[in-house]
């Protein structure tokens, strides 16, 4: 509930969207990152997609190599 409220998404959207029943509009997707990154997590994506979250205080080395 908290996230819909921040990221002015309603809630049945975000709950739809979380069992998989529907896909996000792309104005709706970038307001829900805004939402989580304000709240101090960073979404990390490389090429293929999604690559992982982080702390936004994080120092992490977001390298390509295979072997990390």
């Amino acid at each position: 509930m908290e996230l819909a409220r921040q990221a002015n998404v309603s809630l049945r959207a975000i709950a739809a969207f979380e069992r998989g029943e529907q896909r996000l509009r792309l104005n709706n997707l970038i307001a829900i990152r805004r939402a989580i990154e304000a709240g101090g997590v960073r979404l990390v994506f490389d090429k293929k997609g999604a690559a992982g979250i982080l702390r936004r205080d994080a120092g992490a080395d977001l390298s390509d190599d295979p072997r990390i």
